[in-house]
Protein backbone atom coordinates (compact mmCIF):
# COMPACT_ATOMS: atom_id res chain seq x y z
CA UNK A 1 0.00 0.00 0.00
CA UNK A 2 1.07 3.52 -0.48
CA UNK A 3 0.30 7.11 0.62
CA UNK A 4 -1.44 7.97 -2.58
CA UNK A 5 -3.26 4.87 -3.33
CA UNK A 6 -3.56 0.97 -1.96
CA UNK A 7 -3.04 -2.14 -3.80
CA UNK A 8 -5.38 -6.06 -3.39
CA UNK A 9 -4.41 -9.10 -3.84
CA UNK A 10 -6.75 -11.92 -4.23
CA UNK A 11 -6.97 -15.90 -5.35
CA UNK A 12 -10.18 -18.16 -5.16
CA UNK A 13 -9.93 -20.79 -3.00
CA UNK A 14 -11.17 -23.79 -5.19
CA UNK A 15 -10.71 -22.46 -8.76
CA UNK A 16 -7.25 -21.30 -9.86
CA UNK A 17 -8.39 -17.97 -10.48
CA UNK A 18 -5.60 -15.23 -9.26
CA UNK A 19 -5.58 -11.40 -9.21
CA UNK A 20 -4.54 -8.17 -8.14
CA UNK A 21 -5.78 -5.28 -8.26
CA UNK A 22 -3.92 -1.40 -7.82
CA UNK A 23 -5.46 2.02 -9.25
CA UNK A 24 -5.12 3.48 -12.87
CA UNK A 25 -5.97 6.66 -11.39
CA UNK A 26 -6.53 7.74 -7.58
CA UNK A 27 -9.17 6.70 -5.19
CA UNK A 28 -11.15 9.17 -3.49
CA UNK A 29 -9.92 9.55 0.07
CA UNK A 30 -13.00 6.83 1.41
CA UNK A 31 -12.05 4.14 -1.44
CA UNK A 32 -8.09 4.55 -1.03
CA UNK A 33 -8.75 3.86 3.25
CA UNK A 34 -11.02 1.02 2.03
CA UNK A 35 -8.22 -0.85 0.11
CA UNK A 36 -5.45 0.70 2.17
CA UNK A 37 -7.15 -1.17 5.21
CA UNK A 38 -7.80 -4.60 3.56
CA UNK A 39 -4.43 -4.74 1.92
CA UNK A 40 -2.73 -4.05 5.38
CA UNK A 41 -5.25 -5.60 8.14
CA UNK A 42 -6.26 -8.39 5.63
CA UNK A 43 -3.88 -9.28 3.03
CA UNK A 44 -0.99 -8.86 5.29
CA UNK A 45 0.58 -6.29 3.13
CA UNK A 46 3.34 -3.64 4.68
CA UNK A 47 3.34 -0.42 5.36
CA UNK A 48 6.46 -0.26 3.18
CA UNK A 49 5.79 -2.18 0.49
CA UNK A 50 5.70 0.17 -2.94
CA UNK A 51 3.35 -1.00 -6.34
CA UNK A 52 6.23 -3.80 -7.43
CA UNK A 53 6.31 -5.34 -3.84
CA UNK A 54 2.94 -6.18 -4.59
CA UNK A 55 3.26 -6.86 -7.89
CA UNK A 56 6.35 -8.98 -7.85
CA UNK A 57 5.06 -11.01 -4.82
CA UNK A 58 2.06 -11.50 -6.94
CA UNK A 59 3.53 -13.44 -9.80
CA UNK A 60 5.46 -15.11 -7.53
CA UNK A 61 2.20 -16.59 -5.50
CA UNK A 62 1.02 -17.35 -9.19
CA UNK A 63 3.57 -19.07 -10.27
CA UNK A 64 4.29 -21.32 -7.21
CA UNK A 65 0.16 -22.13 -7.17
CA UNK A 66 -1.30 -21.81 -10.01
CA UNK A 67 -1.70 -25.36 -12.26
CA UNK A 68 1.45 -26.49 -14.91
CA UNK A 69 0.69 -26.31 -17.77
CA UNK A 70 0.76 -29.95 -18.59
CA UNK A 71 2.79 -32.95 -18.10
CA UNK A 72 5.73 -33.25 -20.43
CA UNK A 73 8.78 -36.48 -21.55
CA UNK A 74 11.85 -34.64 -22.42
CA UNK A 75 14.48 -36.76 -23.62
CA UNK A 76 17.92 -35.69 -21.53
CA UNK A 77 21.38 -37.04 -22.90
CA UNK A 78 23.49 -35.29 -19.86
CA UNK A 79 24.15 -32.71 -23.03
CA UNK A 80 23.90 -28.77 -22.75
CA UNK A 81 21.06 -28.76 -25.40
CA UNK A 82 18.56 -31.37 -23.53
CA UNK A 83 19.79 -29.60 -20.46
CA UNK A 84 18.32 -25.87 -22.01
CA UNK A 85 15.56 -27.65 -23.45
CA UNK A 86 14.11 -28.81 -20.01
CA UNK A 87 15.39 -26.13 -18.20
CA UNK A 88 13.02 -23.86 -20.42
CA UNK A 89 10.20 -26.19 -20.10
CA UNK A 90 10.32 -26.14 -16.34
CA UNK A 91 10.32 -22.35 -16.34
CA UNK A 92 7.21 -22.44 -18.69
CA UNK A 93 5.38 -24.19 -15.90
CA UNK A 94 4.94 -27.62 -16.82
CA UNK A 95 5.68 -30.89 -15.24
CA UNK A 96 8.44 -32.12 -16.70
CA UNK A 97 10.00 -35.94 -16.47
CA UNK A 98 13.36 -36.58 -18.04
CA UNK A 99 14.05 -40.09 -20.12
CA UNK A 100 17.70 -41.05 -20.68
CA UNK A 101 17.67 -43.50 -24.07
CA UNK A 102 20.34 -46.56 -23.87
CA UNK A 103 21.36 -46.67 -27.22
CA UNK A 104 24.75 -48.90 -27.10
CA UNK A 105 27.22 -50.38 -24.71
CA UNK A 106 28.79 -47.18 -23.91
CA UNK A 107 25.09 -45.30 -22.76
CA UNK A 108 24.87 -47.29 -19.19
CA UNK A 109 28.04 -44.77 -18.18
CA UNK A 110 26.64 -41.77 -20.06
CA UNK A 111 23.65 -42.28 -18.29
CA UNK A 112 25.63 -40.86 -15.14
CA UNK A 113 25.82 -37.46 -17.22
CA UNK A 114 22.35 -37.52 -17.46
CA UNK A 115 21.40 -38.40 -13.74
CA UNK A 116 23.31 -35.28 -12.77
CA UNK A 117 21.46 -33.05 -15.09
CA UNK A 118 18.30 -34.27 -13.83
CA UNK A 119 19.33 -33.97 -10.45
CA UNK A 120 20.52 -30.20 -11.08
CA UNK A 121 16.68 -29.56 -12.31
CA UNK A 122 15.06 -31.40 -10.22
CA UNK A 123 13.80 -33.64 -12.49
CA UNK A 124 12.61 -37.58 -12.23
CA UNK A 125 14.47 -39.55 -14.51
CA UNK A 126 13.43 -42.94 -16.25
CA UNK A 127 15.62 -44.95 -18.44
CA UNK A 128 15.01 -46.41 -21.20
CA UNK A 129 17.11 -49.51 -22.74
CA UNK A 130 16.66 -48.86 -26.49
CA UNK A 131 19.91 -51.22 -27.72
CA UNK A 132 18.77 -53.81 -28.97
CA UNK A 133 16.45 -51.88 -31.42
CA UNK A 134 18.87 -49.46 -31.84
CA UNK A 135 21.14 -52.64 -32.88
CA UNK A 136 18.62 -54.12 -35.36
CA UNK A 137 16.99 -51.27 -37.40
CA UNK A 138 19.37 -48.46 -37.00
CA UNK A 139 23.13 -50.33 -36.53
CA UNK A 140 22.69 -52.90 -39.43
CA UNK A 141 21.25 -50.00 -42.55
CA UNK A 142 24.29 -48.23 -41.23
CA UNK A 143 27.04 -50.75 -41.67
CA UNK A 144 25.27 -52.42 -44.88
CA UNK A 145 24.49 -48.68 -46.45
CA UNK A 146 28.12 -47.48 -45.89
CA UNK A 147 29.12 -51.24 -47.42
CA UNK A 148 26.95 -49.99 -50.36
CA UNK A 149 29.07 -46.78 -50.85
CA UNK A 150 26.91 -44.92 -49.67
CA UNK A 151 26.48 -42.49 -46.37
CA UNK A 152 24.08 -43.23 -44.26
CA UNK A 153 22.05 -40.44 -41.87
CA UNK A 154 21.46 -42.71 -38.34
CA UNK A 155 19.95 -40.08 -37.15
CA UNK A 156 17.25 -39.46 -39.69
CA UNK A 157 16.30 -43.58 -39.33
CA UNK A 158 16.60 -43.88 -35.43
CA UNK A 159 14.60 -40.87 -34.69
CA UNK A 160 10.93 -42.08 -36.12
CA UNK A 161 12.03 -45.76 -35.77
CA UNK A 162 13.70 -46.14 -32.49
CA UNK A 163 13.73 -42.29 -30.18
CA UNK A 164 10.73 -40.98 -30.15
CA UNK A 165 8.39 -44.23 -30.93
CA UNK A 166 9.90 -45.35 -27.40
CA UNK A 167 9.35 -41.80 -26.21
CA UNK A 168 5.79 -41.13 -27.09
CA UNK A 169 5.42 -44.84 -25.60
CA UNK A 170 7.25 -44.13 -22.62
CA UNK A 171 5.15 -41.25 -22.58
CA UNK A 172 1.62 -43.30 -22.97
CA UNK A 173 2.42 -44.99 -20.12
CA UNK A 174 2.98 -42.96 -17.50
CA UNK A 175 0.29 -40.99 -19.15
CA UNK A 176 2.04 -37.74 -19.80
CA UNK A 177 0.38 -35.79 -23.06
CA UNK A 178 3.74 -34.38 -24.64
CA UNK A 179 7.27 -35.02 -25.82
CA UNK A 180 10.44 -32.46 -26.39
CA UNK A 181 14.09 -32.66 -27.47
CA UNK A 182 16.61 -30.49 -27.48
CA UNK A 183 17.19 -30.15 -31.27
CA UNK A 184 16.86 -26.81 -32.47
CA UNK A 185 14.04 -26.85 -34.93
CA UNK A 186 10.34 -25.67 -34.64
CA UNK A 187 6.77 -27.20 -35.39
CA UNK A 188 3.96 -25.33 -37.30
CA UNK A 189 0.40 -26.38 -38.15
CA UNK A 190 -1.12 -25.97 -41.34
CA UNK A 191 -4.61 -27.24 -42.43
CA UNK A 192 -4.68 -29.72 -40.09
CA UNK A 193 -1.21 -30.98 -40.63
CA UNK A 194 2.13 -30.52 -38.59
CA UNK A 195 5.45 -29.67 -40.08
CA UNK A 196 8.78 -29.44 -39.27
CA UNK A 197 10.00 -25.22 -38.92
CA UNK A 198 13.97 -24.67 -39.76
CA UNK A 199 16.02 -23.06 -36.94
CA UNK A 200 17.44 -19.87 -38.42
CA UNK A 201 20.18 -20.10 -35.38
CA UNK A 202 21.61 -23.76 -35.36
CA UNK A 203 18.99 -25.72 -37.45
CA UNK A 204 18.39 -29.86 -37.02
CA UNK A 205 15.00 -29.62 -38.65
CA UNK A 206 16.83 -32.63 -41.28
CA UNK A 207 16.79 -34.81 -38.33
CA UNK A 208 13.25 -34.64 -37.94
CA UNK A 209 12.21 -34.83 -41.20
CA UNK A 210 10.74 -38.32 -41.18
CA UNK A 211 8.88 -38.33 -37.55
CA UNK A 212 5.06 -38.96 -38.54
CA UNK A 213 2.20 -36.72 -38.09
CA UNK A 214 1.27 -38.63 -34.52
CA UNK A 215 4.68 -37.77 -33.21
CA UNK A 216 4.80 -33.86 -34.43
CA UNK A 217 1.43 -33.80 -33.07
CA UNK A 218 2.66 -33.75 -29.42
CA UNK A 219 5.78 -32.85 -29.68
CA UNK A 220 7.62 -29.43 -28.17
CA UNK A 221 11.09 -27.86 -29.10
CA UNK A 222 11.39 -25.30 -27.09
CA UNK A 223 15.39 -24.60 -28.38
Amino acid sequence: AEADGAAVGFRHAALPHFGIQYPIERHDPDGALLLSNFALEICGAKADWNMDTIIDLALDEIRREAPAEGKILCAVSGGVDSAAAALLLKEQGHQVTGAYCVMHSRGERELRDAKAVAHALGLPLLRLDLRAEFADIVLHNFLSEYAAGRTPNPCVLCNPSVKFAALCACADRYGIERVATGHYAGIKKRYNRYSIRTSPTKDQSYMLSRLPQSVLARLELPL
